[in-house]
This record gives C-alpha cells, sequence and structure tokens, in this order.
C-alpha cells in the first residue's frame, strides 16, 4: 500500500499525477501520497505558497497521519473532504455526513 502521508507539491513543468490530472506550474501547489512525489517534473511547496493558495497554512499532519476531523473548522474540513474524496462536497452538506464520508473512504483504502 502507498504511503498514506500528504504532501504540498508544485509541478517545475507539465505532468500528469497518478490521479489522471494534469499540473503545470502557474496552477499552484498540490496534494499528493509521499509515495508518489517525482523529482522529474515537482517540488515541494514552500509555505509560503501554500498559504496564498489556501488562505491557510499547511495543516500539521497528527502522529501516525490521524487527523481528528470533529476538532476542524468547517472550512478547513471542507478541504480536507476535497482532498480525500478529489470533489468538493456540496454546498448544504453537513459535517457529520462529510466525516462519515471522508471514513468510508479512507476505511476502503
Amino acid at each position: 500500500m502507498a504511503d498514506e502521508r500528504k504532501m504540498w507539491v508544485v509541478a517545475k513543468s507539465r505532468g500528469q499525477s497518478p490521479d489522471r490530472l494534469w499540473h503545470e506550474p502557474q496552477d499552484g501547489p498540490f496534494r499528493i501520497e509521499a509515495g508518489l512525489f517525482s523529482e522529474r517534473w515537482m517540488r515541494e511547496a514552500t509555505k509560503a505558497e501554500v498559504r496564498e493558495a489556501t488562505g491557510q497554512s499547511p495543516e500539521p499532519e497528527a502522529a501516525g497521519g490521524a487527523v481528528d476531523m470533529a476538532d476542524m473548522p468547517d472550512e478547513v474540513l471542507r478541504a480536507h473532504y476535497e482532498t480525500v474524496m478529489g470533489e468538493k462536497p456540496h454546498h448544504a452538506m453537513k459535517r457529520e455526513t462529510m466525516i462519515e464520508r471522508i471514513t468510508e473512504k479512507l476505511n476502503a483504502d
């Protein structure tokens, strides 16, 4: 199984990530599993780049990669949902539903 840690990266040149999305340098930072990092066309994003793109500092990984979603503010939970699920949550989706779906997705992998 791939490394569960996620990292923020920026494309150095046009390239395709394993999720079949194309990334270019002007697109800004995006998250990938640390095991999928490729020095050939990516570099680690700086904290300033992540802060500029997301409006918040990169969230520190909890010990063991665990994330306590119940304590996350709504905006951070929505960003976490988008990272895990690969799509934005419906604008009216409740916190409990987002947490439930994220948990199901992570347990299925």
